[in-house]
């Protein structure tokens, strides 16, 4: 249920918006009505923060997850969770690089702490289930084309959680 709802209106429909719901969540960013659509960030209570392009309540492609406990994560989202290929960063710098699967490692992927490569196989809900021999060369080029898809996603999911202050005035 929504409790507040401030926003700007073109032609008489909402096209951004701040909304407020009795369970504590807010939105702030782009909407169609009273659908989230465009460009907008969800706000939980419990301070995690999910930013990105939104459809009709739902992330579309990749967004951007930050979690209370400091964590990052940036790519593929399905229905709120990390889902599809992303980077999570961990608060110790290391970070994970690879699949994901409702929410969890799931997948090809490799762990990094200080950005060398520590392990990488396929890993099953967050434990490495079978090793493979690292290929240093073809790593390092995973690495700098992931760094660049990495660049452009941090640039595109940034400025949204500044709009909170304002409240979508």
């Amino acid at each position: 249920m929504i409790l507040i709802v401030r926003g700007m209106y073109q032609n008489g429909i909402k096209i951004k918006g701040y909304f407020k719901f009795l369970q504590g969540y807010e939105y702030v960013g782009n909407c169609l009505g009273n659908k989230f659509n465009g460009e907008g960030s969800l706000f939980y209570p419990s301070g995690k923060i999910i930013t990105g392009e939104w459809k009709d309540y739902d992330i579309v492609g990749k967004g951007k997850i930050e979690y209370p406990s400091g964590e990052v994560y940036y790519g593929e989202i399905k229905d709120l969770k990390k889902h599809g290929k992303g980077y999570l960063f961990f608060n110790d710098g290391s970070k994970y690089v690879g699949e994901f699967k409702e929410g969890q490692i799931n997948g090809y992927g490799s762990y990094f702490v200080n950005e060398e490569p520590l392990e990488t196989g396929n890993w099953v809900n967050g434990e490495l289930e079978s090793a493979i021999e690292i290929d240093e060369m073809l790593l390092e080029q995973e690495h700098n084309f992931e760094m660049k898809e990495l660049a452009g996603m941090m640039r595109s999911t940034k400025a949204i959680p500044e709009m909170k202050a304002n409240k979508g005035k």
